[in-house]
């Protein structure tokens, strides 16, 4: 069969795809775009950026979070002084391990932090679990607190919760089903410095992967709201208009939740830091941040290429393409049947970057002798004369074949 003849045959449908998040590119980051939470006061004590020499950060951290979660504690400490590092200032962190019945379905976030509390006893500047989030929300950090008449803050409850996947999963396409800790990813746990070594070294992406989705990036984007930095996604209310530039940086941490799991701050994120320790009163006794940003991410020319979920229903084949690049790259998709050696296209797509981290396909085989079929995934990166390199590949095929 010739490769026009099985184009032919094929019928291809886009589904909707993985929640997740449009991005800009790195070559974005220089732009300005942070925010500020409004209300921030030199005076009060639930913002990191108010820590001074010496004070140190206690987290109260639910037992069945450091169960599921191996090295859960190296990196809770590694997401805050994420932040910290930027600012030449390095704020001590405990983490307490104490046994935290889990969230219900019927408790608001305010019962649960303030059970947590009480069962952490006093001294932590907050608690840490998991609890029921609505919607798309898949990390959220709050407080209740007692305020004096002249403004002092008198008493604070901090919460920071994950989502609870068990009391409120997703239902749609290749949505994350679980938390899986960066030492569970990997196999092995680090101490909390080499975890800071690899985020300083501003290369490391990775990717929600068979419904895990990777806490340590969320982790990161909640410490930035109590360092003191607001979202930076669409229809975000929680930054001071006084103190935030006028336009969004997705792709940075602190915005929106994606598939793509970055594992270091952007330039948007620390250069939102740096401006808030600068502001009046917030420099404390620490000394001024560094000027000069960091290297610029050194990012992999493919970042994704991934083949995912492959299952027929009656004549329809359905697969999730995951791909990512940053430099101009054709991507093809071909099909073989049983028996068969050659491999068919049946769709070819260039761009100068392609940004498609999860896109379901649907595929007519009505018209296509039966048996079982093999699908490849292939990407090639253009050269400067024009012409395209060695495609990288990847593979998924049914039982049988």
């Amino acid at each position: 069969m010739t490769r026009l003849g099985l184009a032919a045959l094929l019928a291809l449908s886009v589904l909707p795809a993985a929640a997740c998040a449009e991005h800009t590119t790195d070559a974005d980051q220089s732009t300005s775009a942070w925010g500020h939470l409004p209300n921030l006061d030199p005076r009060a004590p639930q913002f990191l950026i108010n820590k001074k020499h010496g004070e140190t950060y206690r987290v109260c951290m639910a037992q069945y979070v450091a169960d599921t979660m191996p090295g859960a504690a190296a990196e809770v400490q590694a997401a805050i002084q994420s932040w910290g590092t930027y600012l030449s200032r390095t704020i001590p962190v405990e983490v307490k391990v104490v046994e935290l019945p889990r969230a219900r379905a019927d408790q608001t976030l305010g019962d649960v932090s303030d059970d947590y509390h009480a069962r952490c006893g006093g001294g932590f500047d907050t608690v840490l679990g998991f609890a029921k989030l609505e919607g798309g929300t898949v990390g959220i950090t709050g407080y209740t607190s007692m305020v004096f008449a002249d403004g002092r803050v008198a008493s604070f409850k901090r919460y920071l919760f994950l989502r609870d996947y068990d009391l409120a999963p997703r239902d749609s396409f290749g949505s994350p089903t679980r938390w899986v800790s960066l030492g569970g990813s990997d196999g092995h746990v680090s101490e909390p410095a080499a975890i800071l070594t690899r985020i300083q070294t501003r290369s490391e992406v990775q990717y929600a992967d068979e419904g895990k989705e990777l806490w340590l990036p969320v982790l990161t984007h909640e410490f930035g709201h109590v360092w003191g930095l607001c979202d930076q996604y669409e229809g975000s209310t929680n930054c001071d208009p006084e103190h935030s530039t006028s336009h969004l940086v997705l792709d940075s941490v602190m915005g929106a939740a994606s598939v793509r799991e970055r594992l270091y701050l952007t330039d948007d994120d620390i250069q939102g830091i740096r401006a808030l320790a600068n502001r009046d009163g917030f420099a404390h006794d620490w000394a001024a941040p560094p000027a000069d940003l960091p290297a610029a991410p050194r990012l992999a020319d493919v970042e994704l290429l991934r083949l995912q979920h492959l299952t027929r229903n009656g004549t329809t084949l359905k697969f999730a393409v995951s791909v990512v690049t940053n430099v101009p790259a054709k991507m093809t998709l071909l099909l073989r049947q049983r028996g068969q050696t050659e491999w068919q296209s049946f769709s070819e797509s260039q761009a100068d970057a392609i940004n498609s981290p999860a896109i379901a396909f649907a595929l007519d085989l009505s018209a296509v002798p039966a048996g079982p079929v093999a699908i490849r995934l292939q990407v090639a990166l253009k050269n400067a004369d024009g012409s395209f390199g060695p495609p990288k590949t990847t593979e998924l095929a049914e039982a049988g074949m």
